[in-house]
Order: C-alpha cells, then structure tokens, then sequence
C-alpha cells in the first residue's frame, strides 16, 4: 500500500470523500454529462485511480525556495522527516472500484479503514521523487516498488503520479495510477536469476559468445567472458575483427584469417581451433564454433559464435597422453617380465620333474641292493644260520645293518620330498588319537633320550578330540621335530611335546627344547632340503637336513603349516598348526606325561 494512500485515509474528514467522491460544484449539462462519463471510466477502469489534492505540498515548496532551499534533493537527504511531514499535506478526493480489488478489501470502506493499519514501515520514495519530478517543472512521474494488500500479499506495483493540464500552477488535481506488475516483474527476476547462474556457468566453462549481425561489418557484439578470454577488459567495449585477428598466434594466423575471409554462405557452420596471445603476452588455446542464423520474421542473417578457453584442457589432455604412453611402456615391460617369468617357471618345472624323475629312478636303484644288504646283515648280526666264529664280525654286521636302515630312511625321506614336489602324494585319512600317536613316538625316542640324559615328556589335554589325518604321514612329522630335538638338545636339558586346540580353532602339535636353538637368520636355510643351521653342525651332529623340510610339505598337504622360533642358545619350539576343520568331536584319552 502507497504511502500517500494511508496518510490520505487519515486526512480526509469530508462526508463526501468518506463516501468516495468529494464534493463538486455545480456544473451545466454538458459539463455533467462529461462528468458523467470521467466518473464511469475512473470507477471501471481495469488499474487502481486515486485522486489527490497537492495544493499544500505545492506552498510548501514554494515557501522553500523562497527561504532559498533550491536543491530540494540534497534538502530532502539531510531531513528524511520532511518527506514524512509532505504525506500530511495531501488531501484525498477518490478511489476506483479496481483499487479496492487490488488491495484484497471487499469495499471502499473497508478499504479506506485498512490503509490506516498499513502505514506502518512504508516507503516514502514515490512521493519523494513525485515532489522532486513536479517541482522541476515535469507533470508525469512512475516508480515501481513494493507494497502489501490488507490480506497481507505482498505485490510488486507501477506507480505513476500526473498533473492533468491547467493544474500544474497550483497541483491542486494530481491523478495515481496503481498497476500490478507483480508477474511481470517474478518473471524478470527468474530471467535475471537465469542469466546470472548462465554467465557464472560461462565463466566457470571459460565458455563466452559474440554475435556479428551484418555481413561485411567489421565489429561484433561478444560477452564479458569473451572478452576475458581474449585479455580485453569487458568495459572496453567489443573487440573489432581486426584486433581480433591481430591476436591470434602468428603460426595459426594465416589459417584463420582464411577461414573468415570467406563469405558466410561457405561457412555456414565451422569448427576451429587455435591460439591468440593476449596484451600480457599470455598464450592460450582457443576453440571456436560459428553458425549462420536466419530470422525466420525478417529474413536477415546473424553469424554467432561460442569461444572456449580450452588452455588447461589441452594441457591436461597432454599429461594424459604422456600419462597413457607411460602406461602402456610399463605395461609392455610387465608382459615381457611376466613372460620371462613364465618361461623362468616352465624351465624350473621342467628341472624339478627332472630331478625328480632322476631322484625316483636313483633311489630305486639303490633301494634293490640295499634291500639286499641290510637282508644278509640282519641274518648275519642275529646268526640266524648259525655263529659266525669271530664276534667281530657280529659287530661290524650290526654295523652294517645300522647303516643300511639309516641310507634307506635317506633314500625314503628323498623319495617323499620327490614325490611331494611332483604332487604325486594322496594322503590316506582317518581319524587319529593324537595322544596315543605323541605316546608312541615318545617311547621310541626314551632309550635315545636316556642316553643323552634328556628328560623327553608328552602332555596332550584330557578332552582332545580325534584329528582327521594321514596316520603315516603324522606320526613322519612328528618322529622328525623330536629327533631334532633330542638331536640337538644337550644332558640335562629338557623336550616337550604338547598338543592343544588354540583359540582360533586349529590344531596346534608343539615340540619344545632347551637345546643350542638356533640363529634368526639361519631359521629360512634350515627350511630348505640338504641345509642345516652352519656347516660345522653337519660335522657335529648326524643329519642329512631333510627332516624339517619334509615335515612342513607334510603339514601342508594336510592344509597346515610349521613354524620355527628359536633364541640361540636357549631353545627351539617348532609347531605345527593344522585347520580346525581336521578335528573329530570326540575326545581322547587321559593326558600322556612321559619322562626319561
């Protein structure tokens, strides 16, 4: 609602006016019948009329100019209340029926009751610059500004003030015209929100337009960010075709100049790429796209265009390129490298089935006449055919046979770690009593420990349940982590075979000694075939080094592992972790605890 408006309803005391139509002298018949027809147009005219007195607005500025105050604009900033205080001034003739549809009111007195109530936080600028406009001598003015209905809608409005002819000496008759201009003015601000997020768009793309309306006119109208692209401040103005020319690089200048000579019928559409350097001395690269368009009203031509700063695109693009050629160079070398090392495996496969082969074939050839010897020593060392006279004889026949068993369990160790590597091995399962297995083993190796005065024990836990395994197999494994630790654990020492579910489930056979144990760095050699901890061990104690690493092939047929840890000097505990999916739910015996 107007700021005039609602000092209007306040002033107006007249009867006539409350009514809506101040009083008017008495006029001849043609002046009524005009009258007559000014009051049907105003009351159903389609816009909001008001009809005001300005008479006293009018003194008053009189008065001031005759104080000297002539610049009304500076006056009116340094005193905002005086343009508050002109509100009071003018006297309210009328409204139409329009104004009351406008402000949501269901009559003129409705309407005249609720201007009052709106008056609070109004504007006073219409009637700022109405004032200023009529003093300086002009009869029509408009501004658009907010207002607010009695429903409480806010609406975007014109306003428009204007002195009809033979008032403007006196102001005496000042016509309001109200138009709402609230669509219009939503849909110039979404256009505007629009273009605002398109030229933030343009700029984040460095994506900017020109536009060339006549052929042959050597000027085009381009956008802010075509300007940016091109070094030119956009307050310059647009940038003619010869400067543009003059900034292309001189290595793409020849090309492009050839391309716009060209009339537009012979480019109607074209892509082109190339680079300008800019007054800075910058050089940038530059894609570009013109089309010719025709005015489907007018039938004249338009030639526009969209530029784009692709500089960080082609640089980018490059590194990819560099990237990608990088790429597949290490990708060539990774297939040479895995060639390599696939026909590195091959060779070793071949090798290994090789020595394999040749180990199978050896051992076989040893096994006959060894079988044959360890055969006629037995009988001579137990004189199965009688005695044989001298007693040395009996001795070196027990001898022999020691030796024979001792190259036969070599050539058996081999044969298995052949057989494992060629994967010809098939594991024969049952379900095992560990404890009775550790119990066996522990009374073969008690007359060895004794010997040494090593205390050997065994203690498996009461509820063991079964374990799923190759009994042969098992019991290989185990019978070489306790020779071992006999072997290599000194008088008075102690080894010890446990047995235990871990808490992760899986089966755990440890075998710990206090013996001479054995180098961290020695741990992986003594994991190989043919390999103890140093060479003077093999001289010191009897060996051939093929129990651990058959032992831990073993395990891991059976899908398990073994680990060794060791400190010098102290001890070893090897142990071998079998899967818990091997464990029979079926507990075993009392706990074995045997000691030499």
């Amino acid at each position: 609602m107007t700021a005039t408006m609602a000092r209007h309803a306040k002033q107006s005391t007249n009867p006539a006016a409350r009514s809506g139509v101040a009083p008017r002298p008495a006029a001849s018949g043609a002046e009524a019948l005009r009258g007559l027809r000014y009051r049907d147009l105003f009351d159903n005219a389609p816009v909001s009329i008001w009809e005001e007195d300005w008479s006293r607005i009018k003194r008053r500025v009189d008065d001031w100019r005759a104080a000297g105050i002539d610049d009304l604009a500076a006056h009116f900033d340094a005193h905002p209340e005086v343009v508050a205080g002109l509100a009071a001034l003018i006297d309210f003739h009328d409204f139409n029926r329009a104004s009351v549809e406008l402000y949501g009111a269901e009559s003129k007195e409705q309407l005249r009751h609720g201007l009052e109530t709106l008056k609070e936080g109004l504007s006073w600028d219409g009637l700022r610059q109405a004032t200023l406009d009529f003093a300086a001598g002009a009869a029509l003015s408009s501004r658009e500004t907010t207002d607010r209905t009695l429903d409480d809608r806010e609406i975007r409005v014109r306003e428009t003030f204007h002195i009809p002819e033979g008032f403007a000496h006196d102001w005496s008759h000042v016509i309001l015209t109200i138009v709402d201009v609230t669509e219009h003015w939503a849909a110039q601000q979404a256009l505007r929100r629009r273009e605002a997020l398109l030229l933030q768009a343009q700029k984040m793309a460095k994506l900017g337009y020109w536009i060339q309306n006549a052929e042959g006119v050597n000027e085009s109208v381009g956008s802010d960010e075509t300007a940016r692209i091109f070094g030119i401040a956009p307050a310059e103005g647009d940038i003619s075709d010869e400067d543009f020319l003059n900034r292309i690089a001189p290595e793409d200048s020849d090309r492009i100049r050839e391309i716009y000579a060209k009339p537009w019928n012979e480019r109607p559409f074209y892509q082109i790429e190339y680079q300008i350097v800019r007054p800075d001395g910058a050089v940038r690269t530059v894609a570009e796209h013109g089309q010719v368009i025709i005015d489907e009203t007018s039938g004249k031509a338009s030639l526009i265009g969209a530029v784009q700063d692709i500089t960080e695109f082609r640089r980018r693009e490059k590194e990819l390129i560099s990237t990608r050629d990088r790429l597949a160079a290490l990708a060539a070398e990774r297939d040479r490298s895995r060639m390599a090392a696939e026909a590195a495996r091959i060779d070793a496969e071949t090798a290994n089935r090789a020595k394999s082969q040749f180990l199978a074939n050896m051992s076989h050839e040893l096994r006959t006449p060894l079988n044959a010897i360890i055969g006629f020593s037995e009988l001579i060392a137990t004189e199965a055919f009688g005695p044989v006279g001298n007693a040395r004889y009996g001795g070196y026949a027990h001898d022999i046979l020691g030796a024979g068993h001792h190259l036969l369990d070599l050539i058996n160790d081999i044969l298995d770690i052949a057989k494992i590597e060629a994967g010809r091995v098939e594991l024969e399962e049952e379900d095992i009593d560990v404890g009775r297995l550790i119990a066996s083993v522990i009374e073969m190796f008690m007359p060895q420990a004794g010997e040494g005065r090593v205390d050997l024990s065994g203690e498996v836990a009461r509820d063991m349940p079964r374990l799923r395994a190759d009994r042969r197999r098992l019991r290989q494994i185990v019978l070489n982590l306790v020779s071992n630790a006999v072997k290599f654990t000194p008088a008075e020492g102690r080894v010890t075979v446990r047995v235990a579910v871990t808490t992760a489930g899986a089966v755990a056979i440890e075998v710990a000694d206090s013996g001479i144990g054995i180098a961290a760095d020695q741990i992986p050699k003594i994991m190989e075939p043919f390999v103890q901890a140093d060479s003077s061990m093999s001289r010191r104690y009897e060996g051939t080094g093929l129990g651990l690493p058959l032992s831990r092939a073993l395990a891991e047929l059976h899908g398990g592992r073994l680990t060794i840890a060791s400190t010098l000097g102290q001890g070893t505990t090897a142990t071998v972790l079998f899967p818990g999916d091997r464990l029979v739910a079926e507990p075993l015996p009392d706990t074995v605890n045997r000691s030499s």
